[in-house]
């Protein structure tokens, strides 16, 4: 009774407990009698093992002793079973487990080409679920030269979507675009059928990265392309981040207009899904659209809803970014004594980050020069100003403010001097 060894063996070495190797039609009792040879299992209950294990029946009849004696060529089906059992183990998260079927299947390959650009394809699945994602890069970029275009043209569609996306979370927007750009074009092959979801992906990398490029012509036009696709297919709730994009593209082209559309239009898909981390941020977004059209109430009111969300999700960092945005709407409506609250409630959020205060100290500044408490705003807009040593757009922007400050102190020469400066700081950022 070969199959109550190959069973329990294969379980034992997958990481499996009895309990997990159960599921429909096979109870965690049944198993147990199973491997203890105190039932005989039907060849439909084998068939279940078997599939769950990811090899056939017959795997589990055989005599194992004999398969595993002496010198053997590789045999392809027990390839694809061992790569069948890594799909099963990074589903069920046994990560661990799925990098030692890698191992052993690539010493029973002996590095074969064939198969080495598919076992590295899983490898950077098992480096993107433990968030190595710079190594998970460099993985896939291997990968690509195991490949034949000829015969592997959708694994290497598929590398070239996990690349776009992993350079779009590290941040490295130009590579993310170089690849989405060329996996984008493969897509348009005709010998390879392909579901338009990748395309759909390729599209939302690149107008995501177009967008944080600040190239914002190209990110619409990339987006309109997309949701051509959204008119004619049925694509899962990725449209409602494509909506929030749009939006975004429109708020930084001054068409607030279409943005406020394009965000409400993101809002009403993000609450079908109860997305609220998405919500908070469109929220955001529809704010300072309306303040741009001069609709300050309903500026001020999106931003709180906003803040009320993110404050219950517990995102620090966010709620920092929200308040400013609400004291900017208060300060434009006059509210200052409001705005001043909601900046000394931002200045007390633990841990803080440096430009968000920053930016909030510049805005308090602001309303202290409105107040003509001139001591206390040059006081604050110094301390702002250590706050932006890398940021050259803010840096300017306090300097501006600086010299507003000296100008109403009468010292004329120095407030040239800042204003001269700040100029400066904007004209050497333009020829970068």
């Amino acid at each position: 009774m070969n199959y109550i060894q190959n069973i329990k063996k294969l379980r034992q070495e997958y990481g499996f407990t009895q309990g997990e190797l159960a599921g429909p039609g096979l109870s965690r009792s049944m198993i147990s009698l199973i491997e203890s040879g105190r039932s005989v299992p039907s060849l439909k209950t084998l068939e279940i093992i078997a599939n769950k294990l990811g090899v056939s029946a017959s795997v589990l009849l055989e005599d194992t002793s004999v398969r595993d004696s002496g010198e053997r060529k590789i045999d392809l089906s027990l390839i694809n079973e061992k790569i069948t059992i890594c799909q099963t183990l990074i589903k069920a998260n046994k990560l661990l487990e799925a990098q030692t079927v890698l191992r052993k299947t690539l010493n029973e390959t002996n590095d074969s080409v064939i198969y080495k650009g598919v076992l590295l394809n899983y490898q950077g699945q098992i480096l993107i679920k433990q968030k190595e994602y710079c190594k998970a890069i460099d993985i896939f970029e291997e990968s690509l030269f195991y490949f034949d275009p000829s015969k592997h043209m959708k694994n290497i569609i598929d590398v070239y979507l996990n690349l776009a996306q992993l350079y779009k979370k590290v941040g490295n927007y130009s590579e993310a675009i170089d690849r989405a750009l060329y996996g984008h074009i493969l897509t348009e092959s005709k010998s390879i059928d392909l579901e338009s979801s990748y395309k759909f992906n390729f599209l939302f990398v690149l107008a995501y990265c177009y967008c944080k490029k600040k190239e914002f012509l190209k990110g619409r036009q990339t987006i309109s392309q997309a949701l051509t696709m959204i008119n004619t297919n049925e694509v899962n709730n990725i449209n409602g981040d494509l909506y929030m994009l749009k939006g975004v593209s429109e708020l930084y082209s001054n068409e607030n207009i279409e943005a406020v559309k394009s965000c409400k239009r993101a809002i009403e898909i993000f609450e079908v899904y109860d997305n609220k981390k998405r919500i908070y941020e469109c929220l955001l977004n529809l704010g300072i659209a309306y303040r741009k059209l001069n609709k300050l109430h309903q500026s001020y009111a999106a931003i709180l809803n906003s803040f009320e969300i993110a404050t219950n999700l517990d995102e620090v960092m966010h709620v920092q970014n929200i308040i400013y945005e609400l004291s900017l709407t208060l300060y434009l409506l006059k509210e200052y004594d409001q705005s001043k609250e909601w900046i000394r409630k931002g200045l007390s959020i633990m841990p803080s980050n440096v430009e968000f205060d920053g930016m909030l100290k510049y805005q308090l500044s602001k309303i202290y020069l409105k107040e003509k408490n001139v001591l206390e705003a040059e006081k604050l807009i110094l301390e702002a100003l250590d706050c932006f040593n890398n940021d050259v757009h803010w840096q300017a922007q306090c300097l501006h403010h600086k010299a507003d400050i000296l100008h109403e102190k009468l010292d004329k020469e120095n407030a040239f001097l800042a204003m001269k400066e700040s100029s400066q700081l904007i004209l050497a950022a333009a020829w970068r």
